[in-house]
């Protein structure tokens, strides 16, 4: 399967191209850019923590964001890195809750949808 990809455009606005991840720009789906988000992390904040109530999708735009999940030791494993065009929180299609955190491990922009 065909990487899918990200491209730069216009700041804030989230747009959908046929057979690929949202993207960002002007134009496109009228619907998704209705509903979409943009989202910006600084290193170190969350997207979401573990057992909160997945609600939202978040498409990585850019930075990269580490999936983490904590031991009974208070340890944590990174289970996943997620780099730009990734999906992140797809527990919302099913309005699960995260088994993991996700943490920006730099500097992140993703769309909310």
């Amino acid at each position: 399967m065909a990487a899918r990809r990200i491209l730069p455009a216009g700041p804030g606005t989230c747009i959908l191209r046929p057979g690929t991840a949202p993207q960002a720009g002007a134009g496109g789906c009228p619907e998704f850019s209705a509903c979409a988000e943009p989202v910006r992390l600084r290193t170190g904040q969350a997207l979401y923590l573990a057992g909160q109530r997945a609600e939202h999708i978040h498409v990585i735009r850019s930075g990269a964001v580490k999936l983490v999940r904590g031991d009974d030791g208070g340890h944590q494993r990174i289970v996943r890195i997620l780099k730009e065009g990734d999906m992140a929180g797809l527990e919302a299609l099913s309005g699960a809750r995260f088994g993991q955190a996700a943490v920006a491990a730099n500097d992140v922009e993703a769309c909310r949808i």
